[in-house]
């Protein structure tokens, strides 16, 4: 293990910068997307594990979001506090697979933990959608930990062996994007070893024999009663899977993890000033914190070694990076740029820190404060672009806080049946807008957020025409939607129209315009308070969501 001295000195680091950066923005911030028809279906159901056909390759798929959602039901702030959890494990995991492979090189250890935990090139590191995805990768690097750990030290119990065994399985039940690299880890215990000997080969065996159980219990009796075909890995497929394309997308995302995913980009900073002083105070933290832990003259010895740069080493980092998104490049997902990094930010480090490495072999002295603050430069830059795609994520999240506040006060509560339209529905952001996930989950925010699930509550955003019609804003199944093709799909007097105004929120329309009254007479029956239960309090997940007082 490593010195008594780096443990707490590095996790204090670690704690620093993770802390950090929530400061500016706080606890309460609400999920988007898929994530409330998954916390929707717990809340009603209570079933932890739920077995899908679409997502059986996927069997604990759902868990990260649940585990969330226990921390703290009704404000959700438990999403925020685990994904802060993970990004601090990670950090600790990956200093310790390093510190166990360098044999105990502290300096080397820190640099690449702290840049592979934060870095920046991967653009959905703050997003709840991706929380399963985060800790799916953490457990397999906790795994291949443990395997090192027995192996390094020579110590094999039954409880790292057990401890093992579930957080591989349950990795690769999370999500199979491991898998490459569940293949590839044991050579690193080759590599180490330099032969092939009768200890390797048993843990090669505990390795790739340790998913045996998720093989037998659910991959292999599912796919013989479930086709491939009808599951979500092969909807996920890239229409051209040709050895170029699939060629082109891992060049790509090698560009992205040593070169384009450590800069800023500058035309993206709008932020105020509050944000970047907390930048400068997290590059501050770190070369305080990294005074003191590079102070003992101990630990610089490695560092102070004639033979700095380990090709071997960073071949193994460039090894990481492909086969972590290998599984990325034979999908639509290519070459997309959120939750397909989250694997290979640890070979990305690993490759950024020896190259570093490389130019400073021809300096002798003052070498291991160069590649601290080289370091401390790439931190710098990285979470300053952390700032900006946090504040993306809590723009959209800020919406659906003002939405609950503003219709939780005027409908307190619905009664059976009921529709709601949202006119004007406000643009979140450019990320938002290129998919079409933006608003399609906000029928299931708003059933978790009033816990009626008897009440089955359908939303839809619509634009008014100058002529008076309502037309569905989202293009995505458009005929599904309650202004289909300019048409109400639904009774006139089953519906609750909201209108957005930048300055007052969202309003209940309490009379219909003459045009729209002109186009549909239907329109004539609207009466938005039969539907309302003036009489009801407000829900108390939007009093806690959003702070509202009665």
């Amino acid at each position: 293990m490593p010195k008594t001295k780096t443990i707490p000195l590095f996790a204090c680091l670690l704690f620093v910068i993770v802390f950090m950066l929530y400061i500016p923005f706080g606890f309460k911030n609400l999920p988007q997307m898929e994530e409330w028809g998954i916390l929707r279906y717990y809340d009603q159901y209570k079933q932890f594990i739920h077995p899908h056909s679409f997502t059986f390759l996927r069997p604990f798929y759902d868990i990260p979001f649940k585990i969330s959602y226990l921390i703290s039901p009704d404000t959700l702030i438990g999403f925020n506090i685990f994904q802060a959890l993970l990004l601090f494990v990670k950090g600790i995991c990956i200093f310790g697979i390093v510190y166990l492979l360098s044999d105990g090189d502290d300096i080397l250890s820190a640099a690449i933990a702290l840049l592979a935990a934060f870095f920046s090139g991967d653009k959905g590191l703050f997003s709840f959608r991706t929380i399963n995805h985060l800790m799916s990768s953490i457990l397999f690097l906790m795994a291949f930990y443990i395997i090192l750990y027995m192996w390094v030290k020579r110590k094999t119990t039954a409880f790292l062996i057990i401890l093992f065994l579930i957080l591989i399985n349950f990795s690769i039940g999370i999500n199979e994007s491991s898998i490459p690299l569940f293949f590839f880890m044991p050579l690193i215990l080759l590599w180490k070893e330099k032969g092939v000997t009768k200890r390797l080969i048993k843990f090669f065996a505990l390795w790739y024999l340790s998913i045996i159980p998720l093989l037998a219990f659910i991959y292999i009796p599912n796919l013989l009663n479930t086709p491939f075909a009808g599951t979500y890995q092969s909807e996920s497929l890239a229409l051209d899977n040709s050895l170029s394309a699939i060629i082109n997308s891992i060049i790509n995302a090698c560009k992205i993890n040593l070169i384009h995913g450590w800069r800023v980009r500058t035309t993206l900073l709008n932020l105020d000033t509050s944000s970047i002083f907390f930048s400068l105070s997290i590059l501050a933290a770190i070369l305080t914190l990294g005074f003191f832990f590079l102070s003992d003259t101990s630990q610089k010895g490695s560092l102070n070694k004639p033979k700095l740069f380990n090709i071997e080493f960073a071949l193994i980092g460039l090894i990481i990076i492909v086969l972590g998104f290998l599984p990325f490049a034979v999908t639509r997902f290519r070459y997309d740029q959120w939750r397909v990094y989250f694997l290979t930010s640890f070979g990305a480090a690993v490759v950024v820190v020896n190259i570093s490495l490389l130019f400073l072999k021809a300096i002798t002295k003052n070498r291991v404060w160069l590649l601290s603050i080289l370091v401390g430069v790439l931190i710098f830059t990285s979470i300053y672009s952390l700032f900006i795609q946090q504040d993306i994520f809590v723009e959209s999240s800020n919406i659906l806080k003002r939405l609950t506040a503003d219709i939780s006060r005027q409908a307190p509560e619905f009664k059976q049946g009921t529709y709601i339209i949202i006119i004007n529905m406000p643009k979140i952001n450019d990320y938002i807008k290129k998919t079409y996930f933006r608003y399609q989950f906000i029928d299931n925010f708003l059933s978790y957020i009033y816990q009626d699930y008897n009440n089955v509550l359908e939303v839809d955003f619509c634009d008014l025409s100058e002529d008076g019609k309502l037309y569905s804003e989202i293009d995505y199944h458009l005929s599904e939607y309650i202004c289909a093709q300019g048409n109400l799909a639904v009774p006139h007097d089953s519906v609750l129209i909201f209108t957005y105004k930048e300055d007052i929120g969202f309003d209940l329309i309490q009379k219909i315009p003459e045009n729209m009254i002109l186009q549909d007479k239907g329109w004539e029956f609207y009466n938005p308070n039969r539907l309302i239960d003036f009489s009801s309090e407000i829900p108390i997940r939007a009093r806690k969501t959003v702070s509202i007082r009665e």
